[in-house]
């Protein structure tokens, strides 16, 4: 499976542009883990390299985001 199937197979999973990618050995099978960006969103999709099956799909949303929340939240319980 080259890089460019793997990111055409990520990117049914999750929109945005892919920005990263890496083929790793995971139990002795390849491994594409192909990290998409769509604005303050990351996807990370991890894919058998072999049977090019979508194994894993990882989502961050807005780390600043979630920062702000926790700190309004915290000022809250003062």
């Amino acid at each position: 499976m080259s890089r460019s199937e793997a990111t055409k197979l990520a990117q049914t999973k999750a929109s945005g542009k892919a920005v990263k990618w890496s083929l790793e050995m995971d139990d002795k099978q390849p491994v594409w883990e192909v990290e998409l960006r769509d604005g303050n969103k990351e996807t990370e999709v991890k894919i058998d390299a072999k049977s090019q099956k979508i194994l894993r799909t990882k989502t961050d949303g807005d780390k600043k985001d979630k920062k702000r929340k926790e700190g309004s939240s915290r000022s809250q319980r003062k």
